[in-house]
């Protein structure tokens, strides 16, 4: 029973722990968004059309097709790369960076030498590893420390405290297509929710005039996958004829249950396997999803490029942007 109440209060806290740097990184709304990054707050962002592009697994060309949209799109637009562990539509593109602010995850944990009395409390609780003694003193790894705050309860002394953790820079940066938000992690750093959601609300905040908001969301149905497609009016699933192509759409299917958003379908590289492709099809036809255009394999698409006819028949099938 204590086991249970201190895995419970250390859940709390946690909580209360991520609910706190949520509002310092994403401000409490749109307008200290915009403050934030020096633009007018007189016009909303409501106009703004949200698109994103997700698969179930990486190497679907998710990406590839986030750019060739860009480039098709008929107007001007804002794109979030989400995908932070490979933020590849900066360097699909050629950006100038026009602001840069580091990026804060989940508060870390710091044991204050002066006042620790070395009674190995911390160290024996933490349950990721993340307190090691080092050098005559205790010291946090803040790659492994998740933020949750045991450590603070368990020291007899208070020499614990949780400290701002900065693990990588928020850019926004100008393309030729529009504005791109976008971060760059530090080694040892991973995409989570908190983090996606910085760089998602910088490009809500930076949609001043633009009709399209375009994310480029993590691979998978996870966290950060789920705070990438937040309010989305739009969930574009690609799809690719390989021998999982079935049970990656239908996870994908299953994650976007709940979404209030139109989901759409793109088989990418739909001449590679016909028989698979025909399976998606099938799947697609029997679940009520609509496909929105089908892209061959083609060499270009290697060289980062969708054929422009092949982007184009996609916009045309998404409607209303």
């Amino acid at each position: 029973m204590q086991i249970f109440h201190r895995n419970f209060v250390s859940l709390l806290i946690s909580l209360m722990l991520h609910r706190h740097l949520y509002s310092r990184v994403c401000g409490n709304n749109e307008e200290s968004n915009r403050r934030r990054l020096g633009l007018s707050t007189a016009e909303g962002t409501g106009d703004a059309g949200t698109i994103a592009v997700v698969s179930a697994k990486g190497g679907a060309g998710r990406t590839t097709l986030a750019a060739a949209l860009a480039r098709a799109a008929p107007s001007p637009m804002v794109m979030a790369d989400c995908s932070l562990e490979v933020p590849d539509l900066a360097l699909i593109f050629p950006t100038e960076v026009l602001a840069r602010r580091p990026l804060e995850s989940i508060p870390c944990a710091v044991i204050d030498p002066t006042v620790c009395v070395e009674c190995l409390s911390c160290m024996e609780n933490c349950r990721f590893g993340a307190i090691a003694y080092r050098e005559g003193r205790f010291v946090v790894d803040p790659a492994a420390c998740t933020g949750c705050g045991l450590c603070l309860r368990v020291c007899p002394v208070s020499a614990t405290g949780m400290a701002p953790r900065t693990v990588g820079d928020l850019c926004l940066s100008r393309t030729p297509h529009g504005l791109l938000s976008h971060a760059r992690l530090r080694p040892g750093f991973c995409t989570s929710g908190t983090l996606v959601a910085a760089v998602r609300g910088q490009a809500r905040a930076a949609a001043e005039a633009a009709r399209i908001l375009l994310i480029d969301a993590p691979a998978g149905t996870g966290e950060a996958f789920a705070a990438a497609v937040a309010g989305a009016e739009i969930l574009l699933v690609v799809a690719e004829p390989d021998r999982t192509a079935v049970r990656d759409l239908a996870r994908m299917h299953a994650a976007c249950a709940g979404h209030p958003g139109r989901v759409l379908v793109v088989i990418n590289r739909s001449t590679l396997n016909p028989e698979t492709a025909e399976e998606v099809r099938t799947f697609c036809r029997k679940e009520g999803l609509p496909l929105a255009g089908e892209i061959p394999f083609d060499e270009e698409i290697y060289r980062g490029r969708i054929p422009a006819e092949a982007a184009r028949k996609v916009w045309e099938r998404l409607g209303g942007y």
